[in-house]
């Protein structure tokens, strides 16, 4: 009665409903010579050596992974160290907006500048002001890129979205990219180790101390995403649906601040 074909599946929005079939046929195909490519890739050398080990055990003493993160004692990871005055916040011993070190202020709102070029440039938990800064001028989008450790979200799922944005730059905003920026310029003495032994050895293991910097990365994932907000520009986070509740949270925040948000 409604114009639906009998048998056929729809996939809905908010506004109307249209044939699964015709949704998928509007996807661009995935790059068999890329996807060939990535299939001939040697597997990662995950052996670790004795001097790696330690670094590797390093981070993850300075944060007990499944611990109470409300403990100053057990808990002395990247944003706690970078932190003039740490305290507990939600039941986690961490650092407040303005309470970092200077020096670690103004690396925050580098990355943030190399991350948004043309963006307004004040340090990280300051507010946005001025009419500077990239505007979005098409639709907002958001895409959560869901999956496990290992699973293609990078190698497989990102190109894919940068591909069927052709011509509109999506700001990669994910919590493992951040790591990558704080692990090659941070001053902390963790971090210049892990460098030194990379150059050092001519290993690629530059994120040995991913648990190190992991709540520190989570905190600028969250103060970019703001800007990019208040910008409208495209952007792209990694889930790994561990909390379904926070994740859906999320998806009504951005709904509300008028993006379409496409979980992958």
């Amino acid at each position: 009665a409604d114009g639906k074909r009998e048998g056929e599946v729809y996939v809905c929005s908010q506004d109307a409903c249209e044939p699964l079939s015709d949704a998928l046929a509007r996807l661009i195909a995935l790059d068999e010579a890329e996807v060939a490519q990535l299939e001939a890739q040697p597997e990662l050398d995950v052996q670790l050596a004795d001097d790696e080990r330690a670094l590797y055990e390093r981070a993850l003493s300075a944060l007990d992974y499944f611990g109470d993160w409300a403990d100053p004692a057990t808990t002395r990871d990247s944003i706690v160290l970078a932190c003039e005055s740490p305290c507990v916040i939600d039941g986690e011993f961490t650092c407040a907006d303005g309470a970092f070190r200077a020096d670690r202020a103004q690396l925050h709102a580098r990355i943030l500048s190399h991350l948004l070029p043309h963006a307004h440039s004040a340090a990280i938990g300051e507010p946005i002001s001025g009419a500077g800064g990239a505007r979005a001028t098409g639709p907002r989008r958001a895409y959560i890129v869901v999956g496990v450790p290992g699973s293609g979200k990078d190698s497989v799922l990102k190109r894919y979205l940068q591909r069927a944005n052709a011509g509109v730059h999506v700001v990669d905003a994910s919590a493992d990219r951040l790591k990558g920026f704080l692990a090659q310029w941070a001053d902390d003495e963790l971090c210049r180790e892990v460098r030194e032994h990379c150059k050092r050895r001519g290993s690629s293991k530059h994120l040995l101390h991913a648990q190190y910097l992991h709540r520190e990365s989570i905190y600028i994932v969250q103060r970019l995403v703001q800007r990019l907000i208040s910008t409208g520009l495209p952007f792209m986070l990694e889930k790994t649906l561990y909390w379904l509740p926070q994740i859906v949270e999320q998806v009504s925040e951005l709904r509300a601040a008028g993006y379409e948000v496409h979980l992958y």
